[in-house]
């Protein structure tokens, strides 16, 4: 998972291709790892954006979208949850 965090997918799907049921996956994955799977992706796509931030020649929406995020509006709105910023306001205070 951790280099195809940018991918969309379902609970359902994933666990169709591991041959598990969905909620004994939800299950395993958060005794394993200390959280939903939702979770730990939202976090790997959001360290990744951060990173991504730091290249003047992508838009917030490009980031978005490449770091998995369908809905700009959604990427600000979990950014700003997760650091207390927007995108934008990350990228310009890096810049300093």
């Amino acid at each position: 998972m951790g280099k195809h965090y940018h991918l969309s997918f379902t609970i359902n799907e994933m666990a169709a291709e591991l041959h598990f049921s969905p909620n004994y996956l939800s299950k395993l994955f958060k005794e394993q790892m200390g959280m939903a799977i939702i979770e730990y992706t939202n976090n790997k796509r959001l360290e990744e954006a951060r990173a991504l931030l730091g290249l003047p020649s992508l838009t917030i929406e490009d980031v978005s979208k490449q770091t998995g995020f369908n809905y700009p509006s959604y990427f600000i709105a979990m950014f700003k949850k997760k650091y207390g910023l927007t995108p934008l306001q990350y990228r310009m205070q890096t810049k300093l």
